[in-house]
């Protein structure tokens, strides 16, 4: 999904549904940023993996994924067995995190050793560059993210977050359009929740 100029959306899992996950949201750049949202569904079996790897955006070992995405930019999300190790390449130039769900991971950056992320934990990557190797000591579910860093100063918003204050401006008007719309439209159930 890209919010662009705006978007309003609910979403969850079915009461009866345990769900964890992670949502990324990308900062996009000042000439796309007040585009018309849009959106986009893969199943499962369309995106490609390799070992333990998903390419959810980006590429991976010549493998690339479906899902449209900003140059430069790569999520994966990885899934280690107790003892299992994989290398994830980074390149140069990018700022990049490593967030955990489950488990418990040893992470080397380069020849450095990093330290270790265990439960749910974020953690950003520094400046440099070079290959992140992980290696689970319990089964691990975590997501890997690089991408170039953004070329503005970011300016935060209640609903969102643009380049410049004007466009902010524009944004924010935009998704409170769209909800005023939506409550001309849709009956909101006194209690419901309602999420942007």
């Amino acid at each position: 999904v890209a919010a662009g100029g705006g978007v309003w959306h609910r979403g969850g899992a079915e009461p009866a549904e345990g769900v964890a996950g992670f949502q990324l949201w990308l900062a996009l750049d000042e000439s796309r940023e007040l585009e018309p949202a849009a959106s986009a569904y893969f199943p499962p079996e369309q995106v490609p993996s390799r070992g333990p790897v998903r390419v959810a955006l980006g590429e991976y070992e010549g493998l690339q994924s479906p899902v449209p995405s900003p140059a430069g930019v790569t999520y994966l999300q990885v899934e280690l067995a107790e003892g299992e190790r994989v290398v994830l390449p980074r390149p140069s130039g990018t700022v990049a995190f490593l967030a955990t769900l489950k488990g418990r991971v040893t992470v080397q950056l380069g020849s450095t050793p990093a330290g270790h992320l265990e439960g749910v934990e974020l953690v950003e990557l520094g400046p440099v560059g070079g290959d992140v190797l992980l290696e689970a000591s319990r089964p691990t579910q975590l997501v890997f993210g690089h991408a170039p860093p953004h070329p503005h100063p970011l300016v935060l918003g209640q609903y969102s977050v643009h380049t410049s204050p004007a466009a902010l401006r524009v944004g924010e008007e935009g998704i409170e359009r769209l909800h005023r719309g939506l409550q001309d439209h849709v009956r909101v159930q006194p209690g419901s929740r309602q999420d942007l």
